[in-house]
């Protein structure tokens, strides 16, 4: 066994090599230490942060809490205002409406107002103008009057020209009929006339010789020349105005045909009667033919009616006997409708309506103008 031998060199190696690993371990003991404090203060410090991030965090969650709280408060009241805008704007629009509608009423009323207030002024010349009618009617009415009298008084002379000849004919023994509302002097048939002919008889041929007469003494007395009348003064009183127009000499039978070689049907037959009294009547007194009308025509005139006119029941023997008749029709002279029109201007011409009276139709363009109204 060898035993090792030191010497102080190797001693003092030893030693350096010692203190040099325990100033090592004091160093790494001191780094230790300090990595400990400064680990230690980190810690702490982390755990301050920690509990700061923490505190951080529950404050953040508390202000996020509080936010979400806001924006859902801010949200109901953004849904409560939004309502309100609609619920607002749907009131604009109603109001608009509204608005329009009001003045559209306006529009309407005013209209209406001017409408009315032109309706009084046309009623207002209405009313002038039916007042002036009226008074052109009562006018009117005194002319037609006049006129109506005028007419009276021509057949209340006509009735007496009737009458003076009824009374003539009467006193000569002549069976006469007077129709004094229609102004026919009526001659029986059976007097002038045998059935179915056109030939007069004796008998006949001697009443109408006094008719004749008659006339020539009566009719000239109703014309605008009566150098031949020949009634007594007294009676001529009042017949001025008088004047014939025409005198008509009509032929009428009963409904019974008849067919002969000389007369095809009861139109031939009455009017060849009416022809045949009227040229009898005028052969035994020419000077009727002179006899005219205030038109300057013939008074005279002859036709025939058939059984178109009949007065009497054609299913009776005592009807068919009154149908057949020769009538004599007496007409004076009326005032013409040139003579009328001429009256009736003079009337006008008295009360004229004055031409200007007219109501103003623009005044109604230049009123509504003034209704525009801004609806904006």
């Amino acid at each position: 066994m060898n035993i090792a031998r030191t010497t102080p060199e190797d001693s003092n190696y030893w030693i350096s090599i010692s203190d040099l690993m325990i100033g090592m371990l004091f160093i790494f003991i001191i780094m230790l230490m300090t990595f400990a404090l400064n680990y230690r203060a980190a810690e702490e410090k982390s755990i301050d942060t920690q509990n700061e991030l923490a505190l951080l965090l529950s404050q953040q969650e508390q202000r996020s809490a509080r936010l979400s709280e806001r924006n859902q408060s801010l949200s109901a009241l953004r849904e409560d205002l939004s309502d309100k805008i609609s619920d607002l704007e749907s009131q604009q629009q109603n109001l608009q409406i509204e608005q329009r509608t009001l003045i559209d009423q306006i529009i309407t009323t005013r209209r209406l107002n001017q409408s009315l207030t032109r309706q009084a002024q046309q009623q207002q010349v209405i009313t002038a103008q039916v007042q002036q009618e009226r008074d052109q009617l009562v006018q009117l009415n005194a002319f037609l009057s006049q006129a109506q009298q005028q007419l009276t008084e021509n057949q209340a002379l006509r009735g007496d020209m009737l009458r003076h000849l009824y009374d003539r004919l009467v006193a000569d023994g002549l069976e006469v009929e007077v129709d004094f509302s229609a102004g026919i002097l009526r001659l029986p048939n059976n007097l002038l006339f045998n059935s179915g002919q056109a030939q007069l008889r004796d008998v006949g041929l001697m009443a109408l010789g006094s008719l004749a007469q008659a006339f020539v003494d009566i009719l000239p007395c109703y014309t605008l020349d009566r150098s031949l009348c020949n009634l007594p003064d007294e009676s001529l009183a009042g017949i001025e105005g008088a004047v014939l127009e025409a005198i008509y000499i009509e032929g009428h039978t009963d409904s019974r045909p008849i067919s002969t070689p000389t007369f095809a049907n009861n139109w031939a037959l009455s009017t060849a009667r009416a022809v045949t009294t009227y040229e009898a009547i005028i052969d035994r007194a020419p000077a009727l033919a002179g006899l005219t009308a205030p038109s300057g025509q013939p008074i005279f005139g002859a036709g025939g009616y058939a059984a178109s006119r009949p007065i009497g029941d054609n299913d009776t023997t005592e009807g068919q006997a009154l149908n057949r008749r020769t009538d004599i029709r007496f007409l004076l002279a009326t005032p013409t409708l040139e003579e009328l029109d001429q009256l009736l201007g003079q009337g006008r011409e008295q009360i004229a309506i004055p031409a200007d009276e007219t109501i103003d139709s623009n005044s109604q363009s230049n009123s509504e103008s003034n209704l525009e109204l801004d609806e904006d």
